[in-house]
C-alpha cells in the first residue's frame, strides 16, 4: 500500500513576488455560473432586437452574432492560457502587473472601479430596471423612477458581495440558472407552440444594403454584440 505521508500536500493559495495573494472561495459550480452569468446578461434580451434592426436582415443580423462569437470565443481561450500560465488569482490585473508592472495593474484595477465596470454596471442596472417596470402594476410602475430602481439594483447586489465571496456566488449560481432556464424556454415556445416561417430569410433588405451598408451594419451590429458577449475574462 502506497504511504500516505508521501503525498504531496495540497497546493498552498499562489502568492506573487510581492507576497500578496488572494483568498480564492469559489467552487467549480460557482465559478462556472459567475462566467456564464457575466455572459448572458440581461442586455442578451433587448440587444437582438436592436442587432437586427441594424443588419436589417435575418441572414446578415445572424451573421454578426456568429462573428461576434468566433471573437468572444478567441479572447476567452487567450484568457484561459493565461490563466494556465498565470494561475494566481486576479485575472486581467495579475496579467497586467506580471506583463508590464504593476502601475498597468493599478490602472487596471482603477479603470474597472470608476470607469468601465461603473458604466457597464449601471447599463445593465438601466436595463434590468426596465424589465422589473413592466412586471409591476401599472400604477405603481407609472409612477416608479426607472432610475431610482436600477439604483436599488445596484446597492441590493452590492450588500449581496458584501456578504462573502461565497455567498454571493452561490446567489449567482442560482440566479444563472433561472436565467439560462428562461432563455431555453423562450427558445422551446416558439418551436414548440408556432410553426417555423423560413420565408423570412428570403426578405428583400430593409433598407437595401450595398458593402458600404453591409460594412456599416457590421460594425454597429457587432458593438452591441460584442457588449453582449463581454464577460467571457
Amino acid at each position: 500500500m502506497q504511504d500516505k505521508s508521501a503525498l504531496p500536500a495540497d497546493p498552498a493559495p499562489e502568492t506573487d513576488a510581492e507576497g500578496d495573494s488572494l483568498e480564492r472561495s469559489l467552487k467549480l459550480p460557482q465559478s462556472i455560473t459567475v462566467v456564464t452569468g457575466g455572459i448572458i446578461g440581461v442586455s442578451i434580451f433587448l440587444v437582438p432586437a436592436s442587432v437586427a434592426n441594424t443588419a436589417g436582415h435575418p441572414i446578415l443580423a445572424l451573421s454578426v452574432w456568429i462573428i461576434a462569437g468566433i471573437l468572444s470565443a478567441c479572447a476567452a481561450l487567450t484568457y484561459a492560457e493565461l490563466g494556465a500560465a498565470m494561475p494566481q488569482t486576479g485575472g486581467i490585473y495579475v496579467f497586467l502587473k506580471k506583463g508590464y508592472g504593476r502601475i498597468f495593474g493599478f490602472f487596471y484595477g482603477w479603470m474597472v472601479m470608476c470607469g468601465y465596470g461603473a458604466a457597464a454596471l449601471a447599463i445593465v442596472a438601466i436595463m434590468a430596471s426596465g424589465y422589473a417596470l413592466r412586471i409591476l402594476p401599472s400604477d405603481f410602475a407609472g409612477q416608479a423612477s426607472g432610475t431610482l430602481v436600477a439604483i436599488g439594483f445596484i446597492v441590493i447586489s452590492g450588500a449581496a458581495n458584501l456578504l462573502g465571496i461565497a455567498k454571493s456566488g452561490n446567489l449567482q449560481f442560482v440566479l444563472t440558472v433561472v436565467k439560462v432556464g428562461l432563455i431555453l424556454i423562450l427558445i422551446a415556445l416558439p418551436l414548440g407552440a408556432g410553426h417555423l416561417d423560413l420565408a423570412v430569410f428570403g426578405m428583400a433588405p430593409n433598407p437595401a444594403l450595398d458593402a458600404p451598408g453591409i460594412a456599416k451594419a457590421l460594425s454597429e451590429g457587432l458593438l452591441l454584440t460584442l457588449f453582449s458577449y463581454s464577460g467571457a475574462h
